[in-house]
């Protein structure tokens, strides 16, 4: 957030798959909390979660991941990933690692 302000960033966008139809759509979140849109494609809702790239890691949207508080639909190995980089202790179970998050 310190950075973001100053830096006038005041939307982050990334995108979301229906849980549903698994029809992904762009989603932008503009303060924190997890979205918890309607599908635009079915109509079903709170059914939308974050739409993570499993290949590319170094791709993901970590910032809209953080922003929209949806760390835990990440894998334990993207989320291990993801502590390697920001310099946080990743050892023990999920849980304890997204709550050091």
């Amino acid at each position: 957030m310190n950075y973001l302000l100053p830096n006038r960033i005041f939307t982050i966008s990334g995108d979301v798959q229906c849980k549903k139809c698994k029809k992904v759509s762009r989603l932008r979140v503009d303060e924190p909390g997890p979205p918890q849109p309607k599908c635009r494609f079915c109509d079903q809702e709170n059914s939308a979660k974050s739409a993570i790239s499993v290949k590319k890691k170094k791709m993901m949207n970590w910032l809209f991941l953080l922003q929209g508080q949806t760390l835990c639909c990440l894998t334990l190995k993207q989320l291990k990933y993801f502590c390697a980089h920001t310099k946080i202790h990743r050892t023990g179970p999920k849980d304890r690692i997204l709550y050091c998050t």
